[in-house]
């Protein structure tokens, strides 16, 4: 059997809409072979590739909120010290390493030394997720032997060719991104802001291109601190997912 690997991209608060799209999988018994994840979609990915029950971890993502991730500590390298994150991630993974895990995991970081793309799949789970989350001036960069990682996201937001390095015959990809916004343009930052977004959304077109299923809930003009619309996200999460199901079986089929 070709295996089938999950590509779950990074987009902060917008990414419990994983947690929506992996329960329908759930439920339909759509099979996944593997996972690899960036930023949010390491951290849900982690979860997952744990067993943890999705009904769970539907209960924690309710409650919660930035305070319980943010630990703001200046200084030179970041605002934040990422120990709440890892902890996070090690409270419903448990401090496992990636050989402990129920199904293959491998979380996406950017080495800020060398702007490389980095897979991580060896180790503790929790320290990589929080390496692939730590976005750059809020988190402090992780040392990871002679590395220096930062949100995996800086390399690009969608992990399709991570995943078919992991092993994935069939990539699944799912794009939790923003997009640029709709509007009238009013001053230099909000420029900035778009010009961005035109730059990630075509990155992350590119690359959900080069999977063999590409899904795209339509979380894009949500904003990504939104942890407060968490039952709306999963459910847009389920809605792409139900809506991709002709395709998935498909190409299970084939």
């Amino acid at each position: 059997m070709r295996k089938i690997g999950l590509a779950l991209g990074g987009g902060s608060a917008r990414g419990l809409a994983h947690i929506g799209l992996l329960q329908v999988f759930e439920e339909e018994k759509i099979p996944v072979h593997l996972v690899v994840g960036t930023s949010i979609g390491s951290m849900i990915g982690a979860f997952y590739a744990a067993g943890t029950n999705l009904q769970y971890l539907t209960g924690i993502a309710r409650h919660l909120n930035w305070q319980q991730i943010l630990d703001p500590k200046f200084s030179r390298l970041g605002l934040c010290r990422g120990d709440k994150l890892e902890e996070l991630v090690a409270l419903l993974v448990g401090r496992k390493t990636f050989q402990d895990l129920k199904l293959p995991f491998a979380a996406v970081a950017c080495d800020l030394k060398t702007g490389q793309e980095v897979l991580l799949s060896e180790g503790d789970v929790a320290r990589a997720v929080r390496a692939s989350c730590s976005l750059p001036g809020i988190f402090k960069p992780v040392q990871w032997g002679d590395k220096l990682l930062v949100d995996g996201g800086v390399c690009g937001r969608l992990p399709v060719k991570a995943a078919r390095k992991f092993g994935a015959d069939l990539v699944i990809a799912v794009d939790v991104g923003g997009w640029p916004k709709q509007g009238e343009i009013k001053n230099a930052f909000q420029v900035l802001n778009q010009t961005f977004h035109i730059f990630e959304a075509r990155l992350a077109q590119e690359q959900g291109s080069e999977a063999e299923l590409f899904i795209r809930p339509n979380v894009g003009q949500i904003g990504p601190e939104r942890l407060d619309l968490a039952d709306e996200l999963i459910a847009l999460g389920r809605e792409a997912a139900v809506k991709a199901l002709p395709q998935l079986q498909k190409m299970i089929g084939s």
